[in-house]
């Protein structure tokens, strides 16, 4: 009876903790034959396979039920460096399945386009976006989906600390007006 009280539990704060949509969720797999093609087609190393990355600690902070549930402690990120272009094996952070399979294609874009710097993170992604969004004007529907997207699903500005509240000022800024924020406030 325990076990059985303790599985439930379990299930019904992960359910409760989870921001994720598995009905909505694309495999890398589903998409793995378009991703390379998407990638050299939008400046990416034509030697550098793509492929899907491991889980990493990120250090970002959790709520209270997502710590309950274990959940949150790892996140899929993009990246690339020699070796490969890689990306998450799953993405399934919106409620609809279109919106997370044209998250996979920015990402792709987005990773073929970033110019390595010794610069805050903030800088050159907004750069490589606005470099993308010039480039290919075709993209910038599908980018203002996909930030109007994000910014409805992360947290409510009023619900933050004054000092929480600026950064995610900021980033927001910085997704809907790429190339105006020089920094992340601390």
């Amino acid at each position: 009876m325990e076990e059985r009280v303790g599985l439930w539990w379990h299930k019904a704060v992960t359910r409760f903790a989870s921001r994720n949509h598995s009905h909505a969720a694309v495999a890398f797999s589903d998409i793995a034959l378009r991703l390379p093609v998407w990638f050299r087609a939008f400046g990416g190393d034509p030697a550098v396979p793509v492929q899907a990355g491991a889980e990493s600690s990120w250090g970002h902070s959790r709520g209270l039920w997502e710590r309950v549930a274990g959940l949150g402690d790892k996140v899929a990120l993009t990246w690339v460096d020699e070796q490969a272009c890689r990306l998450p094996a799953v993405i399934d952070v919106y409620p609809d399945r279109r919106l997370n399979r044209d998250l996979y294609f920015w990402l792709t874009a987005l990773a073929a386009s970033c110019r390595p710097q010794q610069v805050p993170w903030v800088l050159v992604n907004q750069a490589a976006t606005l470099r993308l969004l010039d480039e290919f004007p075709g993209l910038t529907e599908r980018y203002h989906r996909l930030v109007e997207a994000e910014i409805a699903r992360r947290p409510v500005l009023a619900s933050m600390v004054a000092d929480q509240a600026a950064q995610e000022s900021a980033i927001r800024q910085a997704l809907r007006m790429p190339g105006t924020v020089r920094l992340i406030p601390h």
